[in-house]
């Protein structure tokens, strides 16, 4: 499984910017993969792109039963 770990910073604007504690991002399926990036909305939601496929991937591309889409979440990541 892939994992995708976030830092909640306050204060971005700090000068450093200070980072709380790692935590993993949830978003546990049976072969899901993230693609990118964490977005954060203005509406305090928070999508993640992902690949899911129908069966293990081995090989990097994993053919014609998987599905794109977002992860979204209301809990800054943790489902």
């Amino acid at each position: 499984m892939h994992n995708v770990h976030a830092g909640i910073c306050d204060d971005p604007d700090a000068n450093p910017p200070v980072f709380g504690k790692e935590f993993r991002v949830g978003f546990d399926m049976p072969y899901a993969f993230r693609l990118n990036k964490i977005t954060v909305l203005s509406s305090d939601q928070w999508i993640m792109p992902v690949k899911l496929t129908q069966e293990p991937i081995h090989k990097w591309f994993a053919g014609p039963k998987q599905l794109q889409g977002v992860g979204i979440a209301t809990d800054q990541g943790k489902t």
